[in-house]
């Protein structure tokens, strides 16, 4: 109750008209001499604005530091209209605002974000208790400046000695801000005292009727401790990792909750091993955390954690800690902290716990981190052995921590039993271990258990293989199961096979679904079947809707068809969504188009974007504009990344510049790798080295694989050894590609074997495709063959069509045989003037040589 004073206002102090018309002087009667405050509370000048103040410092709680920081950004939450419109209505009108919820609920964060939308510029007055309160009201009185009152856990300051209902009553008079927080515990139970018939002594209910008073006058707003689903799908737009973890755990805690409450709880777990202290009860929590990371993520029974801690605390000391006893480690284990959090969780089931969620994440975050030990593996294992979804769980954390053993075993039980998924993870493991054909069964026994995943994974194996029929065989099984994904490669790999009638109604069905790179897939298919005003129509509308695949085949589409600036176009929007395939096909463009610099610059930047071959195409157009060391240092960044046609061309590169030995050691690595074009380069090395018969071996081998011009080399070389029937098989093969070289080399060995026909057969087949050094050897053959005019007209379509001098000096030589003097003058000065015209050209080579030489 108040005393009733008298006395008389003088000066400038404040009255307030109190009960029966008394008047009272604020500053003498409640609070003493002014003289007497702390500077602090006397000067309201040091008190902070709201926008400079720490948020820390106004009671909000700590997360982990992440980025410089303790405090997360803010999540809007439901209630911040209505906290800003009562702020709002109390700048105009003063008053409380109460916010109420559990401890952690994220009450005094709320507040704080309220005021620095409402109020930033407002001094604010955040004292400790009820008596540093009452001595800075003087000050709050008197202040000439706008001003809020913070009281953070509200409780504190009510009482005789805090914020009495006539001291809050003067606050809103004066249009006063307070803002306050209080626990939902907290508030329920002082409203529960107003309804209680107490039988104390009337001071006691004189409090309990002052406290009433007081919450009556206050704006009261509820924060919930869980978050609602709006404010999740808010929280799940953040960037900040301490939320993103949260959002984890928001089927049990609130998010502000698990943010605050954890490291609290984390540091009183790591506190609790000193001797003395609490360590039976941190050796259970550190069971319960280690449960979680073996995969039990239900509740345990407590009898599991009472069999695992003594594992960790001996290893902590054991009795040397005088570790309590058991029901004492429990009961404080499980003691309830912070609103509804405790260190272990009760379970539905009766004894049985689960560690709070946080401890974990902390645990594996800390640099103390140790692996699980064996005997809290088997433990947990013997505790689940009937229990299959336990077993699977365990055994994916057995693979995550790298306790391939455990996993392995594990999986092989739960295959073993008809479990397909279990079966299908053991296949997976065992490919990645390199037990290739052992991952197949299990994946077929997968497989056949109705297992899509492994039965697109073996679609996945068998196309690596280059195995098609297989690859076929396992996706269309899976795709006819509806696997999305399985209808994406099995399209392509019949676009592959030009298949496109068969591809195009499985690319349709993953384009249904989303599936990454249907649409790009489905427009070239619609491109290569003609439809191009439909492909292009897809790929564009997929454009529009951010899809940077699309794009990419769109602009190669439209750079088919000749329109470079409409491809240019679409590879520049594909790149700005981050597609390294439309950065690599700008750089081609440019490049195409001799604009170098812009070329470069986009090279640079499929290389920065992870473009699997950028380092190599980088490293061939450095090496085009002659620069060297760069080109090199490039395509030895490729081959350092296993870019196998980047060993190629570093090999080409080290033949072209001489440096033989290095040649050979890229080359044999592409060979390795099975680099087809590799294997005619190493022979044409080998060869260059002297070392003939390897070189041969790799020019059959090179043959056998398809590669024609292997097969021009090495019939050329064995012709010229005189080896002629090995010869014509290399020779055919090589005219069997339009290879006019070869169907001139081929009439040279079918001639030296005396099958004349044929040889003038071949040699015409040359002649008719533009081979014009053709024309001689057959005009040799002829005049062999004492057709003398057919061999003039063929040494004349020699030089007419290829400008050969030798023709024209073998028809001098005809016609001095045959008695023709001026025929023969007439031959000699044309092959003396193209003699003459070639030494032009040669001398004007030289001289643009020595300029740039500078000579």
């Amino acid at each position: 109750m108040t005393a009733r004073i008298d006395g008389h206002a003088y000066g400038h102090s404040r009255i307030y008209q109190q009960a029966e018309g008394t008047q009272l002087h604020v500053e003498r009667a409640y609070f003493g001499s002014r003289g007497e405050l702390l500077p602090w509370l006397a000067d309201v000048s040091s008190w902070p604005l709201v926008r400079e103040c720490d948020p820390l410092h106004l009671g909000v709680h700590r997360a982990r530091v992440a980025r410089g920081n303790a405090v997360p950004g803010y999540i809007e939450r439901d209630v911040d209209s209505e906290i800003s419109s009562h702020l709002s209505n109390a700048t105009r009108q003063g008053g409380l605002v109460l916010i109420i919820g559990d401890s952690t609920a994220g009450k005094s964060r709320a507040a704080y974000e309220a005021m620095q939308r409402c109020i930033p510029d407002y001094r604010i007055f955040a004292p400790d208790n009820g008596s540093d309160l009452r001595s800075g009201l003087v000050s709050l009185f008197a202040a000439t400046e706008l001003c809020v009152l913070w009281l953070d856990d509200f409780e504190r300051y009510l009482g005789v000695d805090g914020l009495a209902p006539s001291i809050l009553a003067q606050l809103r008079m004066r249009k006063l801000i307070v803002v306050a927080t209080i626990r939902t515990e907290r508030y329920r139970r002082l409203v529960k005292s107003f309804s209680l018939d107490e039988e104390g002594n009337s001071e006691h209910r004189s409090l309990i009727a002052a406290t009433e008073h007081v919450l009556n006058q206050a704006t009261p707003v509820f924060l919930s401790r869980r978050w609602t689903q709006a404010e999740i799908v808010r929280a799940a737009e953040s960037d900040d990792e301490r939320v993103v973890d949260a959002l984890e755990h928001t089927n049990i805690y609130g998010i502000a909750e698990y943010l605050a409450a954890g490291p609290k709880l984390y540091d009183e777990w790591r506190h609790a091993w000193e001797p003395g202290a609490n360590p039976r009860g941190a050796a259970l929590v550190a069971a319960a955390v280690d449960c979680t990371r073996v995969g039990l993520t239900d509740p345990v029974p407590i009898r599991l954690l009472e069999e695992m801690h003594e594992t960790y605390l001996d290893e902590a000391g054991g009795v040397l800690l005088r570790p309590e006893a058991l029901p004492a480690a429990t009961e404080w284990a499980q003691r309830r902290r912070y609103g509804v959090t405790s260190l272990l969780l009760p379970g539905k089931s009766p004894d049985s716990y689960r560690v709070f969620d946080y401890l974990p994440d902390a645990y594996i975050r800390s640099t103390t981190v140790r692996p699980v030990p064996d005997s809290s593996w088997s433990l947990v294992i013997d505790s689940s052995r009937e229990d299959q979804k336990k077993l699977f769980s365990i055994a994916i954390a057995a693979e995550n921590e790298q306790r391939t053993p455990i996993a392995e075993s594990l999986w092989r039980t739960l295959a073993e039993s008809g479990n397909g998924a279990a079966a299908e993870n053991l296949g997976r493991m065992l490919w990645t271990a390199g037990r290739q054909e052992e991952s197949i069964q299990w994946l077929e026994v997968a497989a056949g258990a109705n297992n899509l995943e492994a039965t697109f994974r073996l679609g996945w194996i068998y196309e690596g293989r280059k195995d098609a029929a297989n690859a076929e065989r396992w996706f269309t099984q899976a795709s006819e199961a509806g696997h999305t994904h399985s209808m994406l490669h099995l399209a392509q790999l019949l676009e592959r096979a030009g298949r496109l009638q068969e591809a195009e109604p499985w690319i349709r069905g993953a384009a249904r679904e989303n599936e990454d790179q249907a649409a790009a897939t489905l427009g070239r298919i619609l491109a290569h079947s003609g439809r191009l005003d439909e492909a292009k129509l897809i790929l564009a509308r997929a454009g529009e809707e951010g899809d940077g695949d699309a794009l990419v085949s769109l602009g190669v589409i439209l750079d088919e068809l000749g329109q470079s600036d409409a491809a240019e176009e679409a590879w520049l929007r594909a790149a700005d969504l981050g597609s390294e395939f439309g950065s690599g096909n700008l750089a081609m463009l440019y490049s195409r188009q001799n604009r170098l610099e812009e070329a470069e610059t986009w090279y640079r930047r499929a290389l920065e974007q992870g473009l699997p071959d950028a380092a190599r195409r980088l490293g061939l157009f450095l090496l085009r504009q002659n620069r060297k060391a760069e080109g090199e240092r490039y395509l030895l960044q490729a081959a350092d990344k296993d870019d196998s046609w980047a060993y190629l061309q570093l090999g080409i590169f080290y033949f072209n510049s001489g440096r033989n030995e290095e040649a050979e050691r890229w080359l044999r690595k592409a060979t390795e790798a099975d680099v087809e074009e590799s294997f005619v380069v190493l022979a044409a090395t080998l060869e260059r080295a002297g070392r003939d018969d390897e070189a041969e071996t790799y020019y059959r081998e090179a043959s056998k694989r398809g590669d024609r011009t292997a097969s021009l080399d090495l019939g050329s070389r064995l012709r010229i050894a005189g080896r002629l029937e090995e010869a014509e098989g290399f020779l055919r093969l090589a005219a069997e590609s339009n290879s006019t070289v070869a169907a001139c080399e081929l009439g040279r060995v079918l001639y030296g074997m005396g099958r004349v026909q044929e040889a003038e057969e071949a040699l015409l087949l040359a002649v008719r495709n533009g081979h014009t050094h053709a024309s001689c050897t057959l005009a040799e053959l002829l005049l062999y063959e004492g057709r003398l005019s057919e061999a003039e007209e063929a040494w004349k379509v020699a030089f007419a069509d290829g400008d050969h001098p030798h023709a024209a000096e073998r028809l001098v030589d005809y016609y001095m045989t045959v008695d023709a003097p001026s025929e023969a003058a007439l031959w000699l000065r044309r092959a003396r003037g193209v003699n003459r015209k070639k030494a032009g050209k040669a001398h004007s080579r030289t001289k643009k040589k020595n300029r740039r030489r500078g000579k």
